[in-house]
C-alpha cells in the first residue's frame, strides 16, 4: 500500500502515543507522578513562563493549560509569580519539589531514549532529534500563524 499523504502527521499521532505509553511505563516504575511530568518538564526548561506563551508553544488551549497548571500548583510543583513586564498577567516557575520531580523522571526518560537508541544507529538518533527540533519550530510557527486553511 501507498503511504498517503500526510503521513508525517499520522506517524507523529501514533509516535507520540507509543512514546508516552513508554515513558508513563517508566516514570510509573520508578515511582515517579506520571500525569502532567511532560508539561512540568516543559516549564523548567522554558520558566519563568507565562501560561498564554505556553500554551501556544504547547498547541493546548489556554483553558487546558491553565487547568493543568492549577493541578501542579497544588501538588506544589509549580508557583505563580507576579510578571514584571505585565501586571495583569502571571508567570510559572516550578518549585524545588517540582525540579525534583522532573529529575527523578529524567532516569526513565534515559532508559527509554537508550531502548530506543539500540534500535537506531547512533548517526539515526541524532538526526531524528534534529528533524523533530525543526519539525516542532515548524508546527509551533504554523499553529501561531492563524493560517486560514483550504477547506
Amino acid at each position: 500500500m501507498e503511504h498517503p499523504r500526510g503521513r508525517l502527521l499520522l506517524d507523529l499521532y501514533a509516535s507520540q502515543q507509543l512514546a508516552g505509553a513508554l515513558l508513563s511505563r517508566e516514570l510509573g516504575a520508578d515511582g515517579v507522578p506520571r500525569e502532567l511530568y511532560g508539561l512540568l518538564t516543559e516549564i523548567a526548561i522554558a520558566g519563568p513562563v507565562a501560561p498564554t506563551k505556553l500554551a501556544a508553544l504547547l498547541g493546548l488551549p489556554p483553558t487546558t493549560l491553565y487547568d493543568y497548571a492549577d493541578r501542579l500548583v497544588e501538588r506544589g510543583h509549580v508557583v505563580r509569580r507576579p510578571n514584571p513586564s505585565d501586571g495583569r498577567s502571571h508567570l510559572l516557575e516550578v518549585t524545588p519539589e517540582g525540579r525534583a520531580v522532573v529529575r527523578q523522571g529524567g532516569a526513565a526518560v534515559t532508559r527509554v531514549v537508550q531502548a530506543l537508541a539500540g534500535r537506531l544507529e547512533e548517526s539515526d538518533l541524532e538526526q531524528l532529534e534534529n528533524a523533530m527540533h525543526t519539525l516542532r519550530t515548524a508546527l509551533e510557527e504554523t499553529a501561531s500563524a492563524e493560517i486560514a486553511f483550504d477547506r
